[in-house]
């Protein structure tokens, strides 16, 4: 039943995204999957927000800037320099 449900479709998800995305991109921003969970855990109520809950956070996303780097000067570009 599982494999119907949410593990199937993420299944089907990420081999689309390998498939017809730039692996690069879908590398780096998998990295925010366990931020997320994490975060989504703390606002239902079932985790502390601790200070290591809050470094292993800080440390995702530095991992995720240095997997990205050639990404980060793209999205300087788009939200700094838009034409208006």
């Amino acid at each position: 039943m599982l494999g119907l449900g949410p593990v199937g479709g993420a299944f089907y998800l990420w081999d689309y995204g390998v498939k017809n995305a730039d692996i690069k991109l879908l590398g780096s921003i998998s990295y925010f999957t366990p931020l997320l969970s994490t975060l989504l855990l703390v606002v239902l109520g079932y985790a502390n927000f601790t200070l290591a809950i809050t470094l292993a956070c800080v440390f995702i996303i530095m991992g995720s800037f240095i997997s990205s780097a050639q990404y980060l000067k793209l999205i300087k570009n788009f939200l700094f320099n838009r034409n208006r």
